[in-house]
C-alpha cells in the first residue's frame, strides 16, 4: 500500500510541475499584453484600459504564488494595491512609483 501511495505522490508532484511550466511558459506572453495596455494608458489615460490592466494584475497577484512564484505574485498584488488607488483617487498622472513598480512587473523573469 506504501508503494502505490509514493506513486501517486510521485504523479501528483509530476502534474503540479507540469502545470507550474506551462503557467511560466505563457508569463511572457501575459507580460508583452500588459506591456502594449500600459504603454497605450500611459499615453491615453483611458480608464478601460486602466480597468484592463487591473484585472490581468489582479489575476496573476492571484495565481502566481499557487505556481511557486512568489515574488512574481507579490510585484503584481503591488502593482493591483497601486492601481486601486489610482482609480481612487482619479489621478491623472501616474506616480513614479507606479511606474517603477510596473518596470519591476514587466522586466520579471524567474530564477528557475
Amino acid at each position: 500500500m506504501s508503494g502505490d501511495r509514493a506513486e501517486g505522490v510521485s504523479r501528483l508532484k509530476e502534474k503540479l510541475l507540469e502545470l507550474r511550466w506551462a503557467y511560466m511558459a505563457g508569463m511572457p506572453r501575459r507580460l508583452e499584453r500588459l506591456c502594449a495596455l500600459w504603454t497605450d494608458y500611459e499615453a491615453t489615460g483611458g480608464e478601460a484600459g486602466l480597468d484592463e490592466i487591473l484585472r490581468e494584475t489582479h489575476k496573476i497577484a492571484g495565481t502566481a504564488t499557487m505556481y511557486g512564484l512568489a515574488d512574481l505574485g507579490s510585484i503584481a498584488r503591488e502593482i493591483e494595491d497601486r492601481l486601486l488607488d489610482l482609480q481612487r483617487d482619479g489621478a491623472q498622472v501616474v506616480p513614479d512609483e507606479l511606474s517603477a513598480a510596473m518596470a519591476r512587473f514587466l522586466n520579471w523573469r524567474s530564477e528557475d
